[in-house]
């Protein structure tokens, strides 16, 4: 399922509340800002239509354009593994298989074979998952003709109240949900339940995972799926979701048609979420899994969810721990990269947990020999923050970054896509918010992120973290008969350690402005395929396509020839090294770090990759910053930084890649599989572990430099844009003595 945060596009900014009386004038600003945004309740978006049938089915018509001709259905039950007693544990999870397997109007094996054609196809255009608390059914439809809509809302119906649950269907099926059963039951899952076990203490969380356990996979009688479909899936315990090109009238037509026969219920089932023990005392735990590819280490403090309105105030109350949260982890992310830091990557955050808990956590990724030094790094600066705070100029970049991603939001809003909009719109009815449009978002908070301060965001943080005992866990493939006693010694000799206040890199300029606009050669019009193709005095290729998929968004790809076939014959995985070196280096003059604080609040960056044949540089902007991403993708074509920032990290996690290949099968078809098929031939092969090791920054310069600036280029224009606008953007880029149409160097 796709993940759709259009209700809370702050936290596309990495964003996540208290009084501080150092900031009360601010303080005071936010909360006036809140009564002024609107009177407590956020306004829903005025195209979604919101009702309930009689019989308690509540539905939600959101009328949207894109893509036409389509539209998309969403079922979601209010019930999953948590209602659930020690008898059926699994049932919700193997009754979401079975009502794909003979209903009221399919037959056992019909059901798919219908869908396939209307050009449904099961687990791309139709769907299902289960949950602790939820079991969503999803389907998006292709077509509005008449035998497509009738089937997609007949299946639909089956769903809720129609599925047959044959004896003969249920025992065929117990196999395919054992094997499932073992597919989950991975290193990862394991040490998951492990973590669960200690921080959701108390509540039913940790005994009630939706898979179930094998002897009621394999032996549940067909009664208890009867007995529990009837008793939870019910209208009241429904909502539908239609999104899509169509007209709330038809919408309704259809929720009336196809679900106003359901009968109503009288449910008066209660779920139990169980009751969060908090820690007592500080705790340390040792978490030992063989197949475990990463130790891991964290700091966590769990309190009880407290289920709050969905209010402008609440919406507001969160800003500045998010804000603050996302200052840390930019710290952290700029301590990967120094060559003496013990982590891997680490970053802290607030959870809510299945609404049974509140969890602030950080955590860290380390070799083994490390955890000691990653654990004390990371309570360090966390400590370190609580204590002194955050800069004006940290602020200032996360707020920048943050009114970015609102603004992109905002200008995206008209092309969002219905499959997108139908499962946010689930979501947040299953959370029981307010389906937000970004506007009204942005509506309630601009105020409260602009006057926000750093000791508005320290006091959040102290508040999060005080008051209550942590629970310090680190995870591994070693056993430690005294790991919890060496956690807790070396966590408590990490806080008699002084740390002092965060010093900030100074902020810099952009170093590179490509000159003069060259000239368009030659210029053909394929009108068929609305593109356009231009020739440029320096020989390259500018290809332009205008499409109205994603509003303000538009592509750019320099391709260039080259590519892995280029690549040394025996230098094999070099393309895996060389993507680490491009990707983390920045530019000559500027670094990673110094590049997103330059770049702040404008949607612009860059990657690199490469195909067979070409290496690329691609990136994604929009109309206002269009200037700035070219003069950005041509500085990493024409200066690369060639650092060793991405070595670092790379390097660190290289045990953790092959450890991982090591244990799982996917890993040995990739080292083992083109060895047999290609008979070593290093070109094709996977790097030994050694091999990947040696490799230096120099061996990347000398495959990939002199391609980059002198080789023949392609580039590629799609998105949101008119073609006689772009072109004199186009043309007016550098390379080396002929870039997109300009001559000189970077001034």
């Amino acid at each position: 399922m796709k993940a759709f945060t259009i209700t809370s596009i702050l936290a596309a900014a990495c964003l996540f509340p208290s009084y501080s009386p150092a900031g009360a004038a601010a303080e005071n600003k936010i909360q006036a800002a809140s009564m002024q945004t609107a009177a407590g309740i956020p306004k829903q978006d005025p195209q979604l239509i919101k009702g309930k049938l009689a019989n308690g089915l509540t539905y939600f018509i959101r009328p949207n354009a894109e893509p036409k001709g389509r539209f998309s259905i969403r079922l979601r039950v209010n019930t999953g593994s948590l209602n659930e007693t020690d008898d059926i544990q699994g049932v919700s999870h193997f009754l979401e298989h079975m009502v794909f397997n003979g209903s009221t109007h399919f037959k056992r094996g019909e059901m798919i074979p219908a869908m396939q054609k209307e050009g449904l196809g099961l687990g791309g255009d139709a769907n299902a998952y289960t949950a602790f608390d939820e079991t969503v059914y999803m389907m998006d439809v292709p077509s509005m003709k008449e035998s497509t809509v009738d089937l997609a809302f007949t299946i639909m119906r089956d769903f809720a109240d129609g599925a047959l649950l044959e004896k003969s269907a249920i025992d065929a099926e117990r196999g395919i949900i054992t094997s499932e059963y073992k597919v989950r039951d991975s290193a990862g899952y394991r040490v998951m339940k492990e973590v669960f076990s200690i921080m959701l203490d108390g509540t039913r969380i940790p005994d009630r995972y939706p898979i179930g356990t094998l002897e009621v996979i394999r032996t549940a009688p067909r009664e208890k799926f009867i007995n529990y479909y009837r008793t939870h899936y019910v209208p009241s315990q429904m909502q539908l979701v239609i999104a899509g090109d169509i007209t709330p009238e038809q919408g309704k037509a259809w929720v009336e048609k196809y679900f106003g026969s359901m009968k109503k219920d009288n449910y008066s089932f209660q779920t139990d979420r169980g009751t969060l023990k908090t820690a007592t005392e500080t705790t340390a735990h040792w978490i030992t899994n063989k197949e475990a590819t990463s130790t891991e280490a964290s700091i966590n403090i769990a309190r009880p969810y407290v289920n709050k309105p969905d209010t402008v105030a609440n919406r507001n109350k969160d800003i500045p721990l998010n804000v603050a949260y996302a200052m840390l982890n930019r710290r952290l992310e700029k301590m990967a990269k120094n060559a003496d830091c013990p982590f891997i990557s680490a970053e802290g955050g607030r959870a809510d947990i299945v609404e049974a808990a509140e969890v602030d956590s950080i955590q860290t990724q380390a070799d083994y020999k490390n955890w000691k030094a990653a654990l004390a790094a990371i309570e360090q600066e966390l400590r370190r923050a609580i204590e002194f705070g955050f800069n004006k100029e940290e602020l200032a970049e996360a707020r920048s970054n943050i009114t970015a991603a609102a603004e992109n939001a905002i200008k995206s809003w008209a092309t969002a896509k219905s499959e997108d909009l139908a499962s946010a719109i689930a979501q947040s009815a299953a959370r029981d918010k307010v389906f937000t449009t970004p506007q009204e978002d942005w509506a309630i908070s601009r105020e409260v992120v602009e006057n926000l301060t750093p000791e508005q965001c320290q006091a959040a943080l102290k508040e999060a973290w005080t008051g209550a005992f942590p629970r310090v866990i680190v995870t591994s493939n070693k056993e430690n008969s005294q790991g919890s006693a060496e956690i807790m010694k070396a966590y408590r000799e990490s806080q008699t350690a002084k740390v002092q206040p965060y010093q900030a890199d100074g902020r810099k300029d952009f170093s590179y402005k490509f000159g003069d606009p060259g000239k368009v050669m030659a210029r053909t019009e394929t009108t068929d395929l609305g593109v356009t193709q231009l020739t440029l005095s320096n020989g390259v290729r500018v290809n332009l396509k205008p499409t109205e998929f994603d509003k303000d968004s538009i592509n750019i790809t320099f391709a260039v020839d080259g590519g892995e076939l280029s690549r040394p014959e025996k230098a094999s995985g070099l393309e895996l090294f060389a993507n680490a070196v491009m990707n983390g280096g920045g530019l000559k003059d500027h670094s990673n770090d110094e590049l997103a604080a330059i770049m702040a609040g404008k949607k612009v960056g860059v990657g690199f990759s490469m195909t067979d044949r070409f290496f690329l540089l691609s990136g994604n902007t929009n109309r206002e910053d269009l200037e700035t991403q070219l003069q950005l993708q041509t500085a990493y074509l024409m200066h690369p930084g060639y650092r060793q920032d991405g070595v670092t990290l790379l390097r660190r996690a290289i045990p953790m890649i092959y450890n991982k290949m090591d244990h799982e099968v996917q890993g040995a078809m990739k080292k083992q599989v083109p060895s047999i098929l290609y008979r070593n031939n290093p070109r094709f092969t996977f790097p030994t572990q050694e091999q990947l090791t040696s490799y230096q920054v120099k061996d990347v310069r000398d495959w990939v430099d002199a391609p980059l600036k002198n080789n023949y280029m392609e580039v590629t224009v799609t998105g949101d844009f008119r073609t006689e606008d772009i072109i004199p953007a186009g043309t007016h880029r550098r390379r080396s003595s002929q870039t997109c149409g300009s001559s000189g160097n970077a001034g």
